[in-house]
């Protein structure tokens, strides 16, 4: 009868310690801490572009699974500069007629993907809004899809 319930005690933890895993929570190696991880998946196109959070260039590039502490993170992917292009524009950047019916697709594409949200970058007077602008609607658009809270 007592292995019975040393078998029940054992499922009931190894249930919670797999909830508590699903839900990110982890042990931190350092302090022994229970601390909530996060999932941040990066990807780019092209691939192979810098991560760096906060400032800092993370080891991985883009197209990527990273696991971190919950929190709040300044993400920015940045390219290498296309060095056989010596600043001119490649074809498809030349081309109006590909560059408008691309811009066609992507809208088209956000009314109909119920996942897809199209962010306005530029303002009613034709200027490029900041990046922090724009960050502020994205996010605004994220927590209204209650993507993040």
């Amino acid at each position: 009868m007592i292995g019975y319930g040393l078998v029940a005690i054992a499922i009931g933890l190894t249930s919670v310690i797999l909830v508590y895993g699903a839900y990110g929570y982890g042990i931190n190696t350092k302090t022994g801490e229970l601390i909530q991880n996060g999932l941040l998946f990066v990807d780019s196109k092209p691939a192979g572009a810098g991560i760096y959070l906060n400032g800092q260039q993370n080891q991985s590039t883009t197209g990527v699974r990273l696991t971190l502490p919950a929190g709040s993170y300044e993400l920015t992917v940045k390219k290498a500069d296309r060095k056989y292009s010596n600043g001119t524009l490649d074809i498809a950047e030349k081309d109006i007629t590909h560059r408008i019916e691309s811009e066609a697709m992507y809208l088209r594409l956000a009314r109909e993907r119920k996942n897809w949200v199209k962010i306005d970058c530029v303002g009613s007077n034709g200027i490029l809004l900041s990046k922090e602008e724009i960050h502020a609607k994205i996010i605004k658009a994220l927590q209204e899809k209650h993507i993040i809270s």
